[in-house]
C-alpha cells in the first residue's frame, strides 16, 4: 500500500458493512429507553456499533462511484440508504452519529447503477 493511499473497498466487504448498517437500523427501531440495565447496555452497545457502521458509508459510496460493486450490493446500498433516511429524525433525537449527508444523498440516487 502506498503511503496515504487506501485500497478500494471490496464488494464483499461493502455487503458486510451494509448488512451491519441495516442491522443497526432494525435495532434502532426496537430500542427501549427504560432505565433497566439491559436497556442501558443495549443503547450503549448500539451507539458504539452504529458509530462504526455508519462511518463505513462514505467508503461504500466511493467504491460504488468507482464501479467496483455488484448489482446486488448496489441494490442493497440503495435499500440501506432509504432505511437510514427514514430514521434520520430518530437518529438525531437519540443523538447517535448522523450519516455523512453527501454520501447518503449519493447512495439514494436513482441514476443507473455502475456495477462491476
Amino acid at each position: 500500500m502506498l503511503l496515504g493511499v487506501l485500497p478500494m473497498m471490496t464488494d464483499q466487504r461493502a455487503m458486510i458493512d451494509l448488512r451491519y448498517i441495516s442491522s443497526g437500523c432494525e435495532r434502532m427501531r426496537k430500542l427501549e429507553f427504560g432505565d433497566d440495565d439491559e436497556a442501558l447496555r443495549e443503547r450503549m452497545a448500539l451507539r458504539l456499533e452504529w458509530d462504526d457502521a455508519i462511518g463505513q458509508l462514505p467508503k461504500i459510496v466511493e467504491a460504488y462511484a468507482h464501479g467496483t460493486l455488484s448489482k446486488a450490493t448496489v441494490d442493497k446500498l440503495r435499500d440501506v440508504a432509504q432505511d437510514v433516511t427514514a430514521l434520520l429524525p430518530e437518529i438525531e433525537r437519540i443523538r447517535f452519529r448522523m450519516p455523512d449527508a453527501e454520501a447518503l444523498a449519493r447512495a439514494r440516487q436513482d441514476t443507473p447503477a455502475r456495477t462491476a
